[in-house]
C-alpha cells in the first residue's frame, strides 16, 4: 500500500559566503520543486524569504578585538576573517548595525562531530573572560568614557 499525501510542507534554506551565491542556489531550488511538481501533476507554493545572511564583520569593531587579543596571546595564535561552512544570526544582524565575532580556540575535532573535544579548559576559560573585560574596557576608553562598574 502506497501513502500520498495531499498536502506537503519542505522548508529550506541555502547558506554561503556572498548573497549572490545563495540568491542562485535558491533560485535553482524553487526551478527543481516547481518542475517536481508539473511533472506529477502537482501545484507547489514557493515562499522565499531572507535569512543566514553572511556576516559581514566591522573593521573598528574588529581592529579592537585584535588589540584584545594581541594583550591575551602570542601573534601567530591570532586568525582573521576565516569563513567557515556554518551559519548563525550574526549575519543578519550584521545587516543593521556594527558586528564582530571573535572566536577564542581550545578545541580539537570537528564541529558538531563525535570527535569534538574542549581541551584546556581552564586556561580557555580564562582567556573568555579577560578577553571580554578587556574588550570592554577598550571599547570604553576608544569612546572616552570610563566603564560601569
Amino acid at each position: 500500500m502506497n501513502v500520498i499525501p495531499s498536502d506537503v510542507k519542505i522548508s529550506t534554506y541555502a547558506r554561503g559566503k556572498r548573497i549572490e551565491g545563495i540568491m542562485e542556489v535558491s533560485r535553482k531550488v524553487d526551478i527543481a520543486l516547481a518542475d517536481g511538481a508539473i511533472s506529477i501533476g502537482a501545484k507547489v507554493e514557493i515562499s522565499d524569504m531572507p535569512g543566514y545572511i553572511p556576516m559581514v564583520t566591522d573593521s573598528g569593531l574588529m581592529s579592537i578585538a585584535e588589540l584584545v587579543a594581541k594583550e591575551l596571546v602570542n601573534e601567530s595564535e591570532i586568525g582573521y576573517d576565516r569563513h567557515t561552512a556554518g551559519s548563525t544570526d550574526m549575519g543578519d544582524v550584521s545587516t543593521i548595525m556594527p558586528v564582530v565575532q571573535p572566536c577564542i580556540g581550545g578545541i580539537i575535532g570537528s564541529l558538531h562531530g563525535k570527535d569534538f573535544t574542549i581541551k584546556m579548559k581552564k586556561q580557555r576559560t580564562f582567556s573568555r573572560q579577560k578577553y571580554l573585560r578587556q574588550s570592554r574596557l577598550s571599547c570604553w576608553q576608544i569612546k572616552g568614557k570610563r566603564p560601569v562598574k
